[in-house]
């Protein structure tokens, strides 16, 4: 407010938002394996399976939360209308970054360096391909052309999975978001992991892993929606 310098400071109370997660996925992996093939194996089974379950949940965490968290987001970059940006067009995948970055400039979201997008692989070969200049005009070495890691585009830290979900047709986009870091506010994962003899149940040895988890979109101004396809 506008006050007079003599003015006495006029005190007002802040309101805080909490912010409410609820646990509201849970998962469990539970296997065994026969005490005659535990020994006759090659393989070390007592390393490779709790390796194997470890990974198994955190792709599940991953996938479920890609899954949905883009309905959260206030925005989505639309190449005209309500038309997804087509990767596979040239320079389509540079636009719609830079669309991205304005959307969540114009919402006031930082630009501290936290900005980042997660794209399906078959997204990423546009954008590797979308500058022949890449190392000259970024300054490395060498070029996305020829090191295969994008790293950072358009003011994005740019990550890969194949778990963001779609087709990349106009019938299903890739479901891509970018984002602040702070957008997403995600539960501690809880994962209890056992393992142990199955006896009596069983003869054999036994390994199971449970993982609880939640998530929300804390702040929407901070997540973009980006439907793409590539076909």
């Amino acid at each position: 407010e506008d006050v007079d310098v003599n003015a006495p400071i006029s005190w007002q109370n802040v309101d805080f938002d909490s912010i409410s997660v609820e646990l509201s996925y849970f998962k469990r992996t539970a296997g065994k394996v026969d005490n005659l093939d535990l020994k006759i194996s090659d393989l070390d089974l007592g390393a490779a399976i709790p390796r194997a379950m470890q990974k198994a949940h955190s792709e599940i965490v991953s996938a479920t939360l890609l899954g949905s968290v883009y309905t959260g987001a206030t925005t989505t970059a639309y190449s005209t209308g309500t038309t997804p940006w087509a990767w596979q067009t040239s320079t389509n995948s540079a636009s719609a970054l830079a669309q991205a970055f304005a959307a969540l400039s114009a919402l006031k979201v930082p630009d501290d360096g936290n900005r980042a997008v997660v794209i399906h692989p078959y997204m990423a070969q546009y954008l590797t391909q979308i500058q022949p200049g890449w190392a000259l005009n970024s300054g490395l070495a060498t070029g996305a052309q020829i090191a295969g890691h994008i790293g950072h585009y358009a003011g994005f830290n740019i990550f890969v999975s194949p778990l963001v979900p779609g087709a990349g047709t106009a019938a299903n986009p890739f479901k891509a978001i970018a984002l602040h870091k702070d957008a997403i506010a995600m539960a501690a994962i809880i994962k209890d992991a056992w393992a142990g003899s199955m006896l009596p149940v069983a003869d054999g040895f036994g390994w199971k892993q449970n993982s609880v988890f939640g998530f929300t979109v804390a702040q929407p101004d901070g997540l973009v929606y980006m439907p793409t396809t590539v076909s």
